[in-house]
């Protein structure tokens, strides 16, 4: 049933189920027991360790629709980060300058994730169970990022590798149909991954996550870093 429910709604179904359990572990135990005094001690036990158990199997329920919504908030938010694959076709061949600044789609990829946390059903999420959820749809998205970015870095340098080899060039400082010195697309294409990376990274600060507190935001900024020039990874 949890394939058609929204992120939204599950928190909600998560909210009921964790004020359920805390429920019937106090307040509506003791009234029970309350209740049933007057049946011997066993039944009465009887009654307590079934109640017990019914809450502990609530409880047990909550991280499975933990990892429901956060695979569909992660989900959402790759969506948008798919817009990278638009990076190398706005620089390739097209004599555009060095980026200055941020692609348009960068502050939207953590926007459903914001949107998430700020609605209203998720105003009922403890505190624990949200900053639990914001730091794992955090540390998913940024793997993906991670991921894509080695991906693009990889193919563009692939490119302009047999762009030198068809040129006839060896210099890897010289891209193919660029002069000595001159900023070659690929430059661009990295240039304009760092930029965007490092704008992620304020994007995760404003959710509430410290980029540094996320192992693969690491890889992700020396994978972008024009300076360094990675190795391509062999294809398969």
């Amino acid at each position: 049933w949890t394939a058609g429910a929204a992120a939204e709604e599950l928190a909600m179904v998560r909210h009921d189920a964790e004020c359920l359990a805390d429920l019937v572990e106090g307040t509506y135990t003791a009234t029970v027991e309350l209740t049933l005094a007057h049946l011997p001690p066993s039944a009465v036990a009887g009654v307590w360790k079934a109640f017990a158990q019914a809450a502990t199997n609530l409880r047990e329920v909550l991280p499975d629709l933990d990892t429901i919504c956060t695979t569909s908030v992660v989900e959402k938010c790759v969506e948008v980060l798919k817009q990278m694959r638009g990076i190398t076709a706005t620089y390739r061949m097209t004599n555009k300058p060095l980026p200055s600044r941020h692609s348009h789609f960068v502050p939207s990829i953590l926007a459903p994730l914001k949107a998430f946390v700020s609605s209203d059903q998720t105003h009922g999420m403890s505190s624990l169970a949200q900053g639990n959820l914001v730091q794992a749809v955090a540390e998913q998205v940024t793997a993906r990022y991670e991921e894509m970015a080695n991906d693009l870095v990889n193919t563009i340098r692939k490119t302009e590798l047999s762009l030198k080899r068809l040129k006839g060039r060896r210099d890897n400082k010289v891209a193919a149909g660029a002069q000595a010195g001159e900023v070659t697309d690929t430059d661009k294409i990295c240039h304009q991954l760092l930029l965007d990376v490092q704008e992620y990274g304020r994007q995760l600060s404003q959710a509430g996550v410290t980029p540094s507190s996320i192992e693969s935001y690491e890889r992700l900024s020396e994978t972008v870093n024009p300076a360094k020039e990675a190795p391509i990874t062999a294809t398969p």
